[in-house]
């Protein structure tokens, strides 16, 4: 079955409905719409903030948050002919494309969608920031501010937090302070993931997670997120910071 709400009504009103299609293995492909605080308007009530952390409690399930337009409709095909319940998580406002460095689609010509897969958007030497979602564009915007100061900033993004391959992770990331920036609670996405992978396998990093660290204010979706710090200029202020 495929099901699309907003993101409160078809994760956290009916959680433990998800829960039991886990358990039955129910093969549910739910899309959550309006995710995140980039719901704007609709305020506290409507930010789906927690949908990695409740669909993370569970043994089964999947969880995709696409960067941009053309990676979500590779993540949809993709999650349509896969077995099992999968979760397609995006927020409420138009993406802008995400773009290589010659300026054509990342995720176009003969992109194809793997789970588990890191996005290498762009090259650094300083520093790692790992993107979750419509964040992916930001910390794109980031890269270049951060370039025009001297500061090598590596961008990561990551669509299958539940399944990021930890080893590109760690390969990736090696020795470099990591930066996460995600539009969800920030102890209980794709930065406690990262962070919980580095521990386990015994490696020291930097690590400052970036995301929502409370329940936003009402507003257009650009002032909430910026109030929350979640902009290209946070997530350079936030690289600054843990290069201090």
């Amino acid at each position: 079955s495929v099901w699309a709400d907003f993101g409160v009504f078809a994760s956290d009103e009916v959680y433990n409905q998800q829960r039991l299609n886990d358990i039955n293995r129910a093969g549910t492909k739910t899309v959550l719409t309006h995710s995140g605080l980039d719901v704007g308007e609709d305020g506290m009530t409507h930010q789906c903030i927690d949908y990695v952390g409740l669909f993370r409690n569970t043994f089964g399930w999947n969880v995709v948050v696409p960067a941009d337009p053309n990676q979500t409709d590779r993540a949809t095909r993709w999650m349509l002919t896969e077995p099992g319940n999968i979760c397609l998580a995006m927020g409420r406002s138009v993406l802008p494309v995400v773009t290589k460095e010659d300026g054509s689609p990342f995720y176009g010509g003969d992109y194809e969608f793997r789970d588990g897969a890191i996005d290498l958007l762009r090259e650094g030497t300083d520093v790692v920031i790992l993107a979750m979602g419509h964040l992916a564009g930001r910390a794109v915007e980031a890269h270049e501010a951060l370039a025009k100061e001297g500061i090598s900033a590596k961008v990561l993004h990551c669509a299958t937090p539940l399944t990021m391959d930890k080893e590109a992770l760690f390969a990736l990331v090696g020795e470099l302070p990591l930066l996460t920036c995600e539009d969800h609670h920030a102890d209980t996405g794709i930065g406690a993931v990262a962070a919980m992978a580095f521990a386990r396998a015994g490696k020291a990093v930097r690590i400052k997670n970036l995301g929502v660290t409370r329940y936003g204010l009402s507003g257009s979706n650009s002032d909430v997120l910026a109030d929350m710090g979640l902009t290209a200029a946070g997530i350079a202020a936030g690289v600054r910071e843990l290069l201090k």
